[in-house]
């Protein structure tokens, strides 16, 4: 059983490549998407919550802000 100062491990990650929606910004280096670009979607199911979705970018992200 786990501590109540612990993070509890996520139970499952699903990942696939897609388009994006518009609105998205990659949660890897906080650019945003382009509408319809080639993304990896990320789908983590939480112990805490709802599954939560990410967009990271399908291929070389640049993975700074600062470039």
């Amino acid at each position: 059983m786990a501590r109540a100062n612990e993070e509890a491990p996520e139970r499952g990650a699903l990942e696939y490549v897609t388009y994006t929606p518009a609105g998205h910004a990659c949660a890897t280096c906080l650019r945003p998407l382009k509408s319809m670009e080639a993304a990896r979607r990320i789908v983590l199911d939480r112990t805490s919550g709802p599954p939560l979705a990410t967009y990271r970018h399908a291929n070389d992200c640049p993975k700074s802000v600062a470039g």
